[in-house]
């Protein structure tokens, strides 16, 4: 078990670290290492719902955090298609995660309250960019701490005799509560990210659901004649009639309905982003200036020296012809 949480820790770092040589394969076989270490826990009964965070090992309760990495390895995966299963999935190991911190003890009051009461009564603006600042100044107490044991731990020699369980301890305690910050922050991105992909779930279907019944349809579209009143006025002493029809589009709407979708125009700004980005890569290097020769190590080029010094000197006579200022009147029309 000691050899998958090496593995899977690896690969959390590099996570982490926002290594863009992480493959999606290689988060699916962390998700696989965590699984199997998660039914190992299980099997060989490591936590007990009686004990107390003292009672736990010290080489434990590195354990304690695989619901955690779960989550965060299970909603890494970018696939459009599974998304949303994969990001309730990711919900509810940080969930897990989280009860386990509060079963030991681990979260502070702020914390219980706002996992316990967030369904009954959400934060205020207030309560929750102050529970953000307090959050980032424990955050950044406990790594300042981590950094010292981290070092301590480092210039440690074997020779010496001197027992570091308890550093080792605090170290381990110290990630799991910087791991529950996180996961708190974590959930309420997620929960936002749910709701979008929720939405747009329920706007395709409709969707295809209006597309289906448009093309099923065999009616012809209704006629926009218009509404038929009647107008009685008075001429002189004789009351007229007249029958006049108004036209449908002033029960219309007031604006103009959109041309494109949302994901349509999407694509079409895609589009010209990529066609544009090919039109500056085809596009012909422009002159270079001295510094700038200079900075690519390119100043014994004659060529391109030679290039440059005519743009600076051409750059020069302009700006003699043109001093700054030239042409302003300072508001005055003679």
């Amino acid at each position: 078990m000691s050899e998958l949480h090496t593995k899977f820790t690896a690969i959390f770092g590099k996570l982490q670290k926002g290594c863009s040589d992480l493959t999606q394969d290689e988060l699916v076989a962390t998700i696989a290492l965590l699984e199997q270490c998660g039914e190992m826990i299980s099997s060989e009964a490591l936590f007990s719902k009686n004990e107390e965070l003292d009672d736990v090992q010290t080489e434990s309760l590195k354990y304690l955090a695989v619901n955690y990495f779960h989550a965060k390895c299970q909603g890494a995966l970018m696939s459009m298609e599974e998304r949303l299963s994969n990001l309730l999935s990711a919900r509810n190991y940080m969930q897990r995660f989280l009860a386990t911190c509060k079963e030991y003890g681990l979260l502070d009051k702020e914390q219980l309250k706002k996992i316990d009461h967030e369904n009954e009564r959400p934060m205020t603006a207030e309560e929750r960019r102050n529970f953000k600042i307090e959050n980032f100044r424990r955050e950044r107490a406990a790594q300042q701490r981590m950094a010292e044991i981290h070092r301590l731990l480092r210039l440690a020699s074997p020779e010496e005799g001197i027992d570091y369980e308890e550093e080792q301890r605090e170290l381990y305690v110290l990630l799991l509560q910087s791991f529950a910050r996180d996961a708190i922050n974590e959930m309420d991105l997620m929960d936002e990210e749910v709701a979008m992909l929720r939405l747009r779930e329920e706007n395709l279907n409709a969707a295809k659901e209006g597309t289906v019944a448009a093309s099923s349809s065999s009616l012809p579209p209704p006629a926009h004649t218009g509404i038929s009143v009647t107008r009685t006025f008075k001429v002189g002493d004789k009351l007229m009639m007249s029958r006049e029809t108004v036209k449908s589009t002033v029960f219309g709407m007031g604006i103009a309905p959109p041309t494109m979708s949302l994901d349509e125009f999407g694509d079409l700004q895609k589009q010209e982003a990529e066609e544009r980005a090919a039109r500056e890569a085809a596009a012909p290097p422009g002159t270079r200036k001295y510094k700038e020769l200079l900075k690519d190590g390119e100043e014994d080029d004659d060529a391109l020296m030679d290039e440059a010094t005519m743009a600076d000197r051409a750059w020069d006579d302009w700006k003699d012809n043109n001093p700054r200022g030239w042409g302003n009147k300072m508001g005055k029309r003679f």
